[in-house]
């Protein structure tokens, strides 16, 4: 069933504190420095506390583990707001151990991109907006500084209460240590998407909606596929 009113958490003020959890990759141990680097900006440049769960920096933690996070998080009343570390490519996995009437009750605004993605339309499904965009690891953790679009379009995001308008950069690329997400409008967009179970089925027919592509110089490992793919209930996906 299509959400079509939808409310907005509270946002953070500076000096509450926020979790950060992988829901996904466990890169924060395998990559310390840029992960170093974005929590002590969300400290020192955001006035923020980030707070870490037990699979943040967790190399093998299980998808039931990384939702007890994510229940554990947004049910804490001194957690303001939910980032997660960084992406990967297993996170539909975690969706079947999620409680939607937890999250529905203690809605929290959650920041994150790539295989996120799935969470954030688990959050719509449930009538919750959320904010796609800004890791620990990439956006707080790009070396020498934040790029300084995306550092804006973050403070509006977590502590804006007005309405803003997006205008695009004047140049964007991938190249020379610069990076960027395009939007790209859409006057009539048809998304589908299945995530795991029939009630993860999300259809959106709305017009003018602004869509994120996120491209991959390589195509995903074979054996991440088909993990996802055994994941799901569907026979046909099974080889049933």
């Amino acid at each position: 069933m299509m959400i079509c009113v939808f409310s907005y958490p509270d946002k953070p003020r500076r000096g509450d504190a926020i979790a950060v959890l992988s829901p996904s990759a466990p890169l924060p141990a395998r990559l310390p420095l840029p992960y170093e680097l974005g929590l002590r900006r969300l400290r020192e440049e955001f006035g923020l506390r980030p707070v870490e769960y037990p699979c943040t920096r967790a190399l093998r933690a299980s998808p039931a583990e990384r939702a007890a996070d994510i229940h554990a998080a947004f049910a804490d009343p001194q957690i303001k707001a939910v980032i997660a570390s960084i992406g990967g490519d297993d996170q539909l996995k975690v969706l079947g151990h999620l409680d939607p009437s937890l999250l529905a009750s203690h809605p929290k605004p959650f920041f994150g991109y790539s295989d996120n993605t799935n969470l954030h339309l688990f959050l719509w499904n449930l009538g919750l907006v959320s904010y796609l965009g800004g890791s620990v690891m990439v956006q707080f953790g790009w070396p020498v500084a934040m790029h300084a679009v995306g550092r804006r379009s973050l403070e509006a995001a977590m502590f804006g209460r007005e309405t803003l308008r997006l205008d695009p950069p004047a140049s964007y690329c991938d190249e020379n240590g610069r990076g960027c997400l395009r939007l790209l409008g859409a006057g009539a967009c048809r998304a589908r998407r299945r995530l795991v179970r029939h009630e993860w089925f999300l259809v959106l027919e709305l017009p003018s909606v602004p869509m994120a592509r996120e491209s991959y110089k390589a195509p995903p490992r074979p054996e991440r596929l088909i993990s996802n793919l055994c994941a799901s209930p569907y026979p046909v996906l099974r080889g049933s």
